[in-house]
């Protein structure tokens, strides 16, 4: 019986502790999911995660905006058959502005873990 992959999400895994998260995953040839804005480090973070035998997925967006980051989310599980496993390498805040009515503590960071998890 062949063992299912691991799946795993790392928001902002593009550089620093991110990074590092992204590469121990694909060294365990797990299928490994990075969101962050950077479009070319995206694309070598993929390159580097398949050589080191895992499966790389790219997905851009602003992490700043959960509204981004849940459809991403809601795709991968649907892809996958399973909820990934969620990592945050910063926490996820929304961007403010003087027109915007939100305050800080509005998004519960922990919502996106709870809702996948």
């Amino acid at each position: 019986m062949q063992q299912e992959k691991e799946v795993v999400v790392i928001i902002g895994g593009t550089a620093g502790v991110g990074r590092a998260i992204v590469r121990e995953f694909a060294k365990r040839q797990a299928v490994v999911c990075v969101l962050a804005r950077d479009e070319d480090r995206l694309e070598r973070a993929r390159a580097e995660i398949e050589a080191f035998g895992g499966t790389g997925r790219v997905f851009a967006v602003d992490v700043s905006h959960t509204s981004q980051i849940k459809p991403e989310l809601v795709q991968i599980s649907s892809d996958n058959g399973m909820a990934p496993k969620l990592f945050q390498k910063c926490p996820i805040r929304p961007n403010f502005d003087q027109s915007s009515n939100m305050r800080e503590g509005d998004i519960d960071n922990e919502s996106l873990r709870n809702e996948f998890h």
